[in-house]
């Protein structure tokens, strides 16, 4: 039995059709997601109707769990880009989100698996603490899991921990990112990528022509160079949110977020410049 594992699409529907397309080329019996379908993007819909058409275990990510509290009274502009997604989403597509379930336990051929999310992972001092926690909650063979968008296989407390990583937002140079489990004659595990830094001139220039883009121009340039470069923007960017916070606290948070991307681009592209502007301008 051979099963695809898919994870962190993050509303790029380019990458979910060629890892859907791959994954039936290779003769899989079932696809497995593992969440955060939506948000970052302009193609929610198409996305999550994929996901239902072909997932035969789906559950959800952060990203989809997010509206349970989201305040739409009162949004800062760090969360605009979140609530545009929701504005967007179809009534069916919100019933479904809200539907899915947080975690699975099934049984593939002669293994338990657990799939979940990942979120939460980060929280522990280790990602061993981490699985420490899972194996105290759950009884399981092999244990998957998404979030960070980083493919890794671990074996851990005689427990297989396997990450699919992204094909949303990836951070390695392979791309695009998903793995096959075959659990049947024996246990084996492969990984399949897809470059994204070659022949996404279409795909870029959707992407700018959407209204997602037009709506928030700034979280929107850095989903798409990352998904054009492969670079985890994520550390250095949020690095440079605190580093902003922290020196210019007397300002607004919608100031700060702008000095953030500022100081980033300027840190992206000329590495020597020093990280805190002297002045709290958009001059970075």
């Amino acid at each position: 039995m051979k099963v695809a594992v898919i994870s962190d699409i993050h509303s790029n529907l380019n990458g979910l059709k060629w890892a859907i397309s791959d994954a039936q080329s290779r003769n899989v019996d079932q696809i497995i997601f593992l969440g955060d379908y939506i948000t970052d993007g302009y193609q929610d819909n198409e996305v999550l109707d994929l996901v239902m058409k072909y997932g035969g275990i789906q559950i959800s990510g952060n990203r989809e769990r997010i509206f349970e509290t989201f305040d739409f009274n009162h949004v800062p502009i760090n969360l605009e880009p979140i609530a545009w997604t929701y504005a967007n989403l179809t009534q069916a597509n919100r019933k479904y989100i809200k539907a899915l379930p947080k975690v699975e336990e099934v049984k593939l051929g002669n293994y338990r698996v657990l799939v979940v999310h990942g979120d939460g992972f980060e929280h522990y001092p280790s990602i061993e603490k981490a699985f420490d926690n899972l194996i105290r909650v759950y009884d399981f063979d092999i244990c998957l899991f998404g979030h960070s968008h980083d493919a890794q296989n671990y074996y851990y407390g005689n427990k297989y921990f396997i990450n699919p990583g992204s094909v949303g937002i990836p951070i390695t140079q392979d791309g695009y990112q998903y793995k096959i489990v075959t659990v049947y004659p024996e246990l084996s595990i492969a990984t399949y990528n897809k470059q994204t830094y070659h022949h996404l001139s279409t795909v870029v220039e959707d992407y700018k022509q959407s209204e997602y883009y037009r709506d928030n121009p700034l979280w929107a340039s850095l989903i798409l160079r990352n998904i054009i470069t492969s670079e985890d923007f994520g550390p250095k960017f949020w690095r440079c949110f605190d580093e902003i916070a922290t020196t210019y606290n007397h300002l607004s948070l919608s100031d700060q977020w702008q000095l953030t991307f500022a100081l980033y681009n300027t840190r992206h592209n000329k590495s020597k410049h020093r990280c805190i502007p002297k002045m709290p301008d958009n001059s970075l």
